[in-house]
């Protein structure tokens, strides 16, 4: 599949004890069917995105990784074009 999605990390929430980190992505794709599949394969890279992490840090534990669709910047896209248009 080939696709001109823009992923974004909006935002990154790590536990206090730094055991969980929860990524929120953001997904903006002409074709919305697209992002449950590109959400999903995030999913399934899960493992090789957490050694890569875990390469980089400098830290003795490396957090299992949550992620979460984040949506918001789609409601802004939507109540921005309700704005504009009413």
């Amino acid at each position: 599949m080939t696709t001109n999605a823009l992923i974004t990390i909006s935002n990154v929430d790590l536990s206090p004890d730094l055991r969980l980190a929860k990524i929120y992505i953001s997904i903006f794709d002409q074709n919305k069917s697209n992002i449950n599949t590109i959400f999903s394969s995030l999913k399934i890279q899960k493992k090789s995105i957490r050694f890569k992490i875990g390469r980089e840090l400098n830290s003795k534990y490396v957090p299992d990784i949550k992620f979460v669709l984040d949506d918001e910047y789609e409601n802004y896209d939507k109540i921005s074009k309700i704005i504009k248009n009413g």
